[in-house]
C-alpha cells in the first residue's frame, strides 16, 4: 500500500486540507479588512481646475500597497508555517495548494478591502473647492499578490525542513 506522501493519494491530501484552505480564505476576508483599517488612503484635492492628486499625496498609494504587503507576509507565513506541520504526511501537492490558496486568500482581501474602502471619487457628491477626497484603496500590480503566496511556501517549506529528522 503507498501513502499520501508517494504521491498515490490526492484526494486525501485535498480532504485533508480543505478545513486549513477554508481557514487561509476566511483570513484573507479579514485581512482586507485589516488593510481598510490599516492603511491610509491618499487624498485628492478640490481645486479650481478640478481634483487633484498631489506628488505628496501620491505616496500614500504606495503606502497602502505596502500595508497590503506587509498584512499578507504576516498571514500567509503564519498559515504556511501551521500547514507545514502537516506537509511531511501529505507530500508535494500542499505545496501546489498553498500556492492557489494563498494566492486567492490575496485576491479576497483585495476586494474587501476595497469593498470596505473610501468610494470612487465620481461617486462623491457636494465636493467644495479646497476639500480632500480620498481614493479608493487599489493594487495597481500583480507583484502584491503574488507575495502572499510566497510567504506561505517559504514558511511552509522552513517548517518541513526544520521537523526533518535528518
Amino acid at each position: 500500500m503507498t501513502t499520501p506522501s508517494q504521491g498515490a493519494a490526492p484526494l486525501m491530501t485535498w480532504t485533508r486540507l480543505w478545513r486549513p484552505s477554508a481557514a487561509m480564505l476566511i483570513a484573507g476576508a479579514l485581512a482586507g479588512a485589516v488593510w481598510d483599517a490599516l492603511a491610509k488612503p491618499a487624498l485628492y484635492e478640490v481645486t479650481e481646475n478640478g481634483t487633484v492628486l498631489t506628488e505628496k499625496a501620491s505616496t500614500a498609494i504606495f503606502a497602502a500597497v505596502a500595508v497590503f504587503v506587509l498584512i499578507g507576509v504576516a498571514v500567509s507565513f503564519v498559515w504556511g508555517w501551521l500547514v507545514g506541520g502537516w506537509a511531511p504526511a501529505l507530500g508535494w501537492p500542499v505545496v501546489a495548494v498553498a500556492i492557489v490558496v494563498a494566492f486567492v486568500a490575496a485576491v479576497l482581501a483585495w476586494r474587501v478591502g476595497v469593498w470596505l474602502g473610501p468610494p470612487d471619487l465620481s461617486t462623491v457628491d457636494g465636493r467644495k473647492l479646497g476639500d480632500t477626497v480620498p481614493m479608493p484603496l487599489s493594487i495597481d500590480s500583480l507583484a502584491p499578490f503574488l507575495v502572499w503566496p510566497i510567504a506561505a511556501v517559504a514558511a511552509l517549506l522552513a517548517r518541513v525542513y526544520m521537523s526533518s529528522p535528518d
